[in-house]
């Protein structure tokens, strides 16, 4: 995954420290199946909202993503 809209080298991450969409499940590690970056991604938190997800992004912008609150269950 990278951080969306940027040109920029890719981030190193601090070890044990992955971000995880909040609407999929995907991480820094694991995009998803058809590829996959960051539209929106706290790394102090480590939640964030991959492209795939993008219907959650006004949402998040409401910072209504507090305890992953918008993870749908899966099952």
């Amino acid at each position: 995954m990278s951080a969306g809209g940027s040109s920029a080298a890719r981030q190193v991450l601090p070890v044990g420290m992955v971000s995880t969409c909040i609407g999929c499940g995907c991480d820094d590690t694991h995009g998803c199946p058809t590829g996959c970056q960051w539209l929106r991604v706290d790394r102090e938190s480590g939640d964030g909202i991959c492209s795939e997800c993008g219907n959650l992004v006004e949402a998040w912008d409401h910072n209504a993503r507090r305890g992953k609150a918008l993870r749908p269950a899966h099952g």
